[in-house]
This record gives structure tokens, sequence and C-alpha cells, in this order.
């Protein structure tokens, strides 16, 4: 029993570090040419870091436009729309996320806090939830950093 217990504790933390990891790794921006990401090795695409908003289809079938006040944030998502095969993003960019924050006048009832959106390749699996799962329930994910999954399909300055 002491065994196990001293595993999770073990994994906590070790997942805990990944999270903290990644969520800071988002933040270092899109300068240099090097990376994850996958690609052809080629420079990174140019970007003006300036705040965006940007259209996330989500696996669950709903739809949601996220502004990103972060420009570097901003930087590694259009990086990810936008390269072609010979050119590599800073970030694979499978997850995005930030403090939801319930909203009875936006239409799904929720917005994410703008100032903490983040994205990330990996995350902890606690954090991992769709936008339908908070449009369901607002109150239940308000004050929370959550992340979703799904497909990027456009976005503009803001």
């Amino acid at each position: 029993m002491k065994r196990n217990a001293y595993l999770f504790g073990s994994f906590s933390l070790v997942a805990t570090a990944l999270l903290v990891t990644v969520a800071l790794g988002a933040k270092g921006g899109n300068g240099g040419g090097g990376g994850g990401g996958g690609g052809g090795g080629g420079q990174t695409p140019p970007c003006d870091p300036q705040p965006i908003s940007v259209l996330l289809a989500d696996r669950c079938g709903e739809s949601i436009w996220i502004d990103v006040n972060d420009g570097n944030t901003a930087c590694d998502i259009i990086c990810h729309m936008t390269r072609t095969r010979r050119q590599t993003c800073n970030l694979m960019v499978n997850w995005i996320g930030g403090v939801v924050v319930a909203d009875g006048n936006g239409p799904l009832g929720f917005h994410f806090d703008p100032d903490t959106i983040v994205v990330a390749e990996v995350t902890a699996e606690g954090l991992q939830t769709t936008v339908c799962a908070i449009a369901s329930n607002p109150g239940f994910f308000d004050g929370g950093l959550w992340f979703v999954n799904g497909t990027f399909l456009e976005y503009q300055p803001r």
C-alpha cells in the first residue's frame, strides 16, 4: 500500500512538472527556426505577435471563438495553422486552454479568459475536457484552468 501511494505521488509530481514545463514553454514565442512541431526543419513562418481571435471546432462538434491576448501564443497558433511542410513551428499545438469564465451572455454560456490562454502539445489528463462539457455546466468549470482539443478553422486579428 505504501508503495502504491509513493508511485501515485511520484506520478502526480511528474505530471505537474510536465504541465508547468509545457505551459511555460508555450509562452516562449515564435522566434528561431527549430523545435517541436514536425515538418521539414525549415524556418518558422514569420509572425507579428499580436492578439487574435481563433475559431476552434471541438471534437464534440461544437465551435467557439477564443480570444488570445498573448502575441507569442497567437504566433504558435498561427504557425500551426499556416506552416508548410518545409517549415517548423516551435510547438506542436494539440491543446488550447485557459481559465474558464461562466458568461450567461455568451452563446455557449462561457468563454476563456484571454489573458490566460496557453497552447500545448500535451497536458495533464485531469485538465482535459471538451467545449460541449463546459457548455453543459459552465458553473462547474468556472475559475479553473481547462484544455480543449480540436481543429483551428480560422483566425483574425483583434
